[in-house]
């Protein structure tokens, strides 16, 4: 049997561990400290009596909205129940609501936790995209914290994500970039789960490394310190690597040891990974029917508990049972599983080599045309598996090229810059030495002519440098205001909140309203990946992306907000544009930090106009929030540590599109005020000169 089927048996996933209170008592409030102390107990009964867990959870529900820190950990904790019940789905449901309060908050140290936690269930459920997507946010998170152990934790998750894709040097290098950090914190759990995720390497591609001895002195490590949830996966390694000896009964002993111990850890994973062990020591030793009914009671538990990511290799196993008993309608069974269950979760390298082995089933069975075409899809998947990877190394050189042939062409003009002056020196001793030793007039006339034209060579080779560099700045800082543009318009944020709002409605039976909404969430995040492909747009595609988006952002507001979307006679016309990306920004800006704050009656306008006179497109958003003085001082208090997009990133985007233009964009904002003279909103005026986007190529 091939190490392919088992490729992810032994991953071990750096979960964090955080002190189960959530405050100090010096600074607790009684009511807080009241609900703290429910959270502990939720704590010690979400993975064995969720009754109790609901019961604590139905005395503190009522509280929560003003302490977000509170509101956090028991949905943590209503989380860990449901993945201790083997409800992935809403586990995942849970963490979200916890993470989302989290980042609004600015409770780093917690959201990072639970960034890599969510990061852990999504590969676990084989959506290793959304995987990818929380596991770097976290990484970022931090990174930005500064703390080394959930940094370095981070880099196991991204590791065990680059495994599953196939890229072993990447993954490789996440594991000893955390195992680096471990040892230079002296943090023994981080450094037991990054060798052992290391290990998972080394036993597919260089097996000579793996010592039992090595894994016997972890063990010890996980005993002394007390963490059953490691001593598990060490237990699990160990009996893999005594089954790889032909030491069967050891092997199968020591992965009944493991399962012992996790009856106490209750980790749903642990058990699926420790009874695939078994069937795999089952297989080596000959006794492939109860390898088989081993596999099977694994790959029910992996679909009843939302496991699926597991199931390609479980189905592979079974495979290489049924081919040895020559029961080969069986083995073509469940080698379709394998691919079906592969294809699904994205683990081509995983399942295709078992196209073989129904190949050879076929055959058998005296199926000609079957064999060779399923030879015939492993083929070309081989083929597809060899190119991806060429093209990706070739990604990388084409990359590196071009920026190492701009960086010598900077180095050449600098290198003759040089040669310039240094020629100029020279010529300089040289011109003076004439006019000591032979004091002619037309000798010294000719020698100052010759230093004039060096130094006026030198000026415009100096010049040439300087442009050659400002045009680079220059490029490279428009081609990132671009991208900050998008990813305004897609930032995490507003995608979490949209998608949070139709889990909502999928979740009380409204399938109507969400299939209308997933559409239009669609329909937008198509507009915005079109229009950051181009330079400018019209005054209708960029009517046409902001009701869509205005519309999603009214599912966060409740139906609390009234907004309209005016585009005037004259502004509709195809040759009149404006910079793809720009307006939105700015309606962000008066959605999150004018209207957010106000409870009732808020009212935006967006209006497009065309001025015949003037030759000018005429872009305004009004709203009627609080106003950027209060907003200011809100931000201050809850020590808003980020500037409103519009406020920095736009301001900087507009001054690149106006470089070197005799025709500039301009920018206005007024604040408006009521007979009173209080804060009554904002008035934004955005100005398009006809034909100036001619002047946005840089």
């Amino acid at each position: 049997m091939s190490h392919t089927s088992r490729l992810f048996s032994f991953f071990v996933f750096h979960l964090f561990v955080l002190p189960s209170t959530v405050s100090t008592a010096a600074d607790t409030p009684p009511t807080t400290a009241r609900i703290d102390s429910l959270i502990s107990l939720m704590e010690t009964t979400a993975c064995d009596q969720d009754s109790l867990t609901l019961l604590y959870y139905g005395e503190i529900k009522g509280s929560l909205s003003g302490y977000p820190r509170g509101a956090l950990k028991a949905l943590e904790q209503l989380g860990k129940m449901k993945y201790c019940a083997g409800d992935l789905d809403s586990a995942i449901y849970y963490y979200r609501r916890a993470a989302q309060i989290g980042l609004q908050h600015d409770l780093d140290a917690e959201s990072v936790k639970l960034l890599n936690r969510l990061g852990f269930y999504f590969q676990t459920a084989g959506l290793l995209d959304s995987s990818s997507y929380y596991l770097n946010k976290g990484l970022l998170l931090a990174q930005e914290v500064g703390d080394s152990l959930y940094i370095g934790s981070s880099y196991v998750g991204i590791g065990i994500l680059y495994q599953h894709k196939g890229q072993i040097d990447r993954a490789l290098d996440a594991y000893f970039q955390a195992l680096r950090i471990a040892e230079a914190i002296d943090d023994k759990p981080l450094i037991i789960t990054a060798k052992l995720n290391v290990a998972t390497i080394y036993y597919d591609h260089q097996p000579s490394k793996l010592k039992s001895s090595d894994f016997l002195e972890l063990l010890d490590l996980t005993r002394i310190i007390g963490d059953q949830q490691r001593e598990v996966s060490v237990l699990e390694w160990l009996g893999y690597l005594k089954a790889d000896s032909s030491e069967f009964d050891e092997a199968v002993a020591y992965f009944n040891l493991g399962l012992k111990v996790n009856e106490s850890v209750r980790d749903q994973n642990s058990e699926i990974l420790l009874l695939q062990g078994i069937s795999y020591a089952y297989n080596l030793a000959g006794d492939h029917e109860q390898s088989i009914a081993t596999n099977n009671r694994v790959i029910e538990l992996a679909r009843s508990s939302g496991y699926e990511l597991y199931l390609p290799s479980m189905y592979v196993n079974n495979v290489s049972n049924y081919l040895a008993l020559g029961r080969y309608r069986e083995a073509i069974q469940d080698g379709l599983l394998a691919v079906e269950a592969g294809k699904k979760s994205g683990q081509v390298e995983l399942y295709y080599k078992v196209l073989q082995d129904m190949a050879m089933a076929y055959n058998y069975l005296n199926m000609p045309d079957k064999a060779f075409e399923t030879q015939l899809e492993y083929t070309k998947l081989s083929k597809a598996i060899l190119d991806a990877e060429k093209s990706r190394q070739l990604a990388e050189m084409q990359t590196k090229y071009e920026t190492e042939g701009k960086q010598a062409e900077i180095e050449l003009l600098s290198r003759e810059a040089a040669i310039q002056r240094l020629q100029l020196s020279k010529q300089g001793y040289f011109l003076a030495g004439l006019i000591v030793l032979i004091v002619v007039i037309i000798g010294g006339g000719v020698l100052i002519y010759r230093q004039r034209q060096l130094k006026q060579q030198q000026a415009i080779t100096d010049l040439e440098l300087a442009e050659t560099k400002k045009r680079l700045v220059v490029e490279q800082q428009y081609r990132a205001s671009e991208l900050k543009a998008l990813r305004s318009q897609m930032n995490p944020h507003f995608v979490f909140n949209a998608l949070n709002s139709i889990q909502e409605y999928i979740m009380f039976n409204e399938k109507k309203l969400a299939g209308k909404y997933l559409g239009k969430f669609a329909d937008l995040m198509r507009i915005y990946l079109n229009h950051s492909q181009a330079r400018a747009i019209s005054v209708p595609e960029e009517v046409e992306a902001l009701s869509l988006y205005l519309e999603l952002e009214k599912l966060r507001f409740e139906d609390a907000l009234t907004y309209e979307v005016i585009m005037e006679e004259g502004a509709d016309d195809d040759e009149i544009k404006l910079p793809a990306l720009l307006i939105q920004p700015y309606v962000e800006n008066a959605l999150k930090h004018g209207l957010l704050h106000k409870k009732t009656d808020r009212k935006l306008t967006v209006r497009f106009s065309y001025l015949e006179a003037e030759a000018m497109l005429r872009c305004e958003v009004i709203d009627n929030g609080i106003g950027r003085v209060k907003s200011a001082e809100l931000n201050q208090s809850r020590n808003e540590r980020h500037k409103p997009f519009a406020t920095d990133a736009i301001k900087s985007r507009i001054e690149l599109i106006n470089f070197n233009s005799e025709k500039p964009v301009e920018e206005r904002i007024e604040d408006l005020y009521d007979d009173t003279g209080r804060a009554a909103g904002t008035h934004v005026v955005i100005s398009v000169p006809k034909g100036a986007i001619v002047d946005l190529e840089v």
